[in-house]
């Protein structure tokens, strides 16, 4: 993170502590527009204004679901909840994502459900706004999908 990158965080998790109602979903989109820049590889411009465009954060949803799911982390119901799918899962995960790689295939090897995991090279937490990876992200998509209905 560059130096001034955590001070524009700082500032705005501030503005998010602060406000509340419509003031405070602006200031919690602007804060989630700021972390998904900061977690991508090389966002395209354009890809990435296209996506902010229609993003939309609620700071009253996350303050009632995040307590739920980081209880739910806790107490290991989460995970629970998780083993109990029998559907097949693919997780498409890139190699620049902040979230650990390692971590996320080794939870898919211990499910019971047949999983699969691409691992995009180059790639941060968002694909769709990488450079990269936003034209073929579509066919890994129809690929996954089809090979399931084979």
């Amino acid at each position: 993170m560059a130096e001034g990158d955590g001070a524009t965080m700082n500032a705005l998790l501030r503005s998010v502590n602060r406000e509340r109602g419509a003031s405070s979903d602006h200031a919690f989109t602007r804060l989630g527009a700021h972390i998904a820049r900061l977690d991508a590889f090389d966002p395209d411009a354009e890809a990435y204004a296209a996506w902010l465009a229609h993003l939309r954060c609620s700071a009253d949803v996350y303050d009632t679901v995040w307590p739920q799911a980081a209880a739910m982390r806790a107490s290991g119901s989460l995970w629970e909840s998780l083993r109990a799918v029998r559907c097949p899962i693919t997780a498409i995960h890139g190699d620049h994502d902040p979230h650990p790689a390692d971590a996320v295939r080794l939870a898919l090897d211990s499910l019971e459900a047949p999983t699969r995991f691409v691992l995009l090279p180059e790639c941060g937490h968002t694909p769709w706004i990488e450079r990269s990876f936003r034209e073929r992200l579509i066919p890994i998509f129809e690929h996954e999908i089809l090979s399931r209905l084979a």
